[in-house]
């Protein structure tokens, strides 16, 4: 695995073998959590076309989900 983009203490693109991957990492006060996705092909197409905004979105909301299950 290589990473090819990413937005530090947040989270990490990772491609491997053609497949995209995003690795996120949340932390709040003493609980945290680490995650990894495989991007679908519509997903890549997204981060491909719009660039990284696309991954802020997703990381954004995959931590909104978290927090939302955790309360």
């Amino acid at each position: 695995m290589k990473v090819i983009d990413h937005d530090p203490q947040t989270w990490f693109l990772l491609e491997d073998e053609g497949a995209l991957f995003l690795d996120g990492n949340y932390n709040h006060s003493f609980v945290g959590y680490d995650w990894m996705i495989q991007l679908s092909a519509g997903e890549v197409a997204k981060y491909r076309a719009r660039g990284p905004d696309e991954l802020y979105k997703k990381a954004s909301a995959a931590i909104e989900a978290w927090k939302q299950a955790s309360r």
